[in-house]
Order: C-alpha cells, then structure tokens, then sequence
C-alpha cells in the first residue's frame, strides 16, 4: 500500500509542478493578484522544493526492501552515474542566471539559447536527472527507489512535451529548427 500511495504523491506532485509552470497558471496569477506575480517564480520554485522534500521524507519513511544485494561494479556505477547526472545538471545551469531561475529577477530573454550544453540536447537538466536517478537506483535499489524511478521516467517525456509547447509559443520556428537540429536528452554521437 505504501508503494501506491507513494506514486499517487509523486503523480500529485508532477501534475502540480507542471500545472503551475503553465502560461494558464502564470496568467491567472497576473490577472489575479498583479502585485504579487513578480513572485510568482519565487514561490513555484519553494513550493517545488517543499515538495521533492517531502517526497524524499516519505521515500525514507518506507520500509527498504532490497531486491538485490548491489555489486562493486555496480555501485562504482551508480556512483558514476549520479556524479555525471550532477555535473550536466551544474552545467546546464551556467545557461541560465541563478537568480532569474528562483525568481529573485526577471531575466526573461527573447533570444533562444543554444550555447553549452543546450548545443547538444534540448534538455540537459532531464538528462542530468535521468543519470541520477538511474545511478541511484544502481545504488539503492529498493522498492521505494524503483517506484520512484518508474514514476520520474513516466513523467519525463510528458513534462518535456510540455515544456517544448511553451518553447514554441515562445520563440516560434526558431525552437522548431533546433528541434530539429537537437536532440531531446541524448547527444547525437558522431563516428
């Protein structure tokens, strides 16, 4: 029982999440409350935070039940895995102002960026997060931890739909060639 409340939270969670980084969200909010809007990003950030916390809080709150004892191999792997997942994930960040992404200033920019990371995948953060969450699993694989897993890669390809919906509304035929130019997550590899 515990394994299906912990999907319905992690469903509950992405359909927030996504919900709330909608153009609809966004609007009401503009409409809504105008002088609180400029914190708007601020406070999807925190609550996006809180939640993967409390997510992480249940997670350890679930008896572990190893489905395999990992190997060394497989826990350097692991390991590997979520070093790199963390390094694409820093990396793909120097794309973007720290400050401008929680929401402290308004860095919106109506230029598409192309440069590091983003010159090889659309999404390097997903890309980073798919590294990690496979390493940790490698590391822990627990029913808890696959669960989770299975729900992250379910949703990935739905939260990248989306976002590649907003992306196109708002640079138009410019994101569409780099779609088309650009893979989603995995670099093209070039023999």
């Amino acid at each position: 029982m515990d394994h299906i409340y912990l999907a319905f939270v992690w469903g509950a969670y992405f359909f927030l999440h996504s919900y709330l980084a909608s153009n609809r969200a966004k609007e009401f909010v503009k409409k809504t409350w105008p002088q609180r809007a400029s914190l708007y990003r601020l406070m999807y950030v925190a609550m996006s935070t809180i939640g993967l916390a409390g997510i992480g809080w249940l997670l350890r709150s679930i008896p572990n039940r190893f489905y395999f004892s990992p190997s060394p191999v497989l826990q350097v792997s692991g390991i590997i895995l979520l070093v790199a997942g963390a390094v694409v994930i820093t990396l793909s960040f120097r794309q973007y102002s720290f400050t401008g992404f929680i929401g402290l200033r308004n860095d919106a920019s109506d230029t598409l960026q192309t440069k590091g990371l983003l010159k090889y995948v659309r999404h390097p953060i997903y890309a980073g997060t798919i590294l990690m969450v496979l390493g940790y699993g490698a590391l822990s694989p627990t029913s808890p931890v696959l669960v989770s897993a299975l729900c992250i890669f379910i949703y990935l390809p739905i939260g990248m739909h989306l976002e590649e919906r907003k992306l196109i509304a708002l640079y138009g035929n410019a994101y569409r060639d780099y779609c088309n130019r650009v893979p989603a997550v995995f670099p093209k590899l070039n023999f």
